[in-house]
């Protein structure tokens, strides 16, 4: 009777360290497969990234060709605003002087 409930001890005992080992090669496989996840996600952001630079470029120069054209444009509206502001102010002293008569 003895030997059978030391039998029953070694078999739960074997049964427990079996799970126990389950377990753990479960929690290194998720763990393997989130760094494997974390990794072709870089590798796709990157590709991404270089694949939008490269069109980018092959479309004239992306940030570059903005940044040239904004500036343009401030000049152009700098030199309208030069321009104009004298005509602008005699409208507007005309305008001020005809509601106040």
């Amino acid at each position: 009777m003895n030997r059978l409930k030391a039998a029953e001890k070694d078999a739960s005992k074997i049964v427990a360290d079996a799970r126990q080992y389950r377990v753990e090669k479960m929690k290194e496989a998720k763990t393997g497969a989130e760094d494997a996840i974390a990794t072709y996600g870089k590798d796709l952001d990157a590709d991404h990234k270089a694949a939008a630079a490269s069109r980018r470029n092959a479309e004239g120069g992306g940030d570059t060709n903005l940044d040239a054209t904004t500036d343009k444009d401030i000049t152009a509206l700098g030199r309208d605003f030069s321009a104009g502001k004298d005509e602008v102010s005699e409208l507007l002293v005309d305008i001020v002087c005809a509601t106040a008569n």
